[in-house]
């Protein structure tokens, strides 16, 4: 009877054995997929963050670009530009210009045309 205790005991102690080998690879083995897991989200982290640090970068340049061409359309369009352009195109002011006073017309608006 004294071995049958034994061995009834032996067996327990190798099945609890087993289940703890069992429960320490099942730990590990999450213990790992957890690890995979952040290693994986900490890269995707730093990808996205390169990422996002090259379209700030290109967004300063295209604003800086559109300041430029907003300072050069203003200078294009201003008045002394114009006139300068219109000199070298020929346009000058006729010193000949004849205004009309208040009280004189080209037509008379009370006569009809075909009456």
């Amino acid at each position: 009877m004294h071995t049958e205790k034994v061995c009834i005991v032996n067996t327990f102690t190798y099945i609890s054995m087993e289940k703890n080998k069992k429960n320490i690879y099942y730990l590990v083995s999450m213990v790992l997929v957890m690890v995979m897991s952040i290693l994986y989200l900490t890269i995707q982290s730093a990808t996205a963050g390169v990422a996002l640090s090259q379209l700030e970068i290109e967004r300063v340049q295209l604003a800086r670009e559109n300041q430029m061409l907003a300072h050069g359309l203003a200078s294009k369009t201003s008045l002394t530009e114009i006139q300068t352009q219109a000199d070298e195109l020929g346009f000058v002011e006729n010193p000949k210009t004849v205004y009309l006073g208040g009280g004189e017309f080209f037509a008379d608006s009370s006569t009809r045309l075909l009456e």
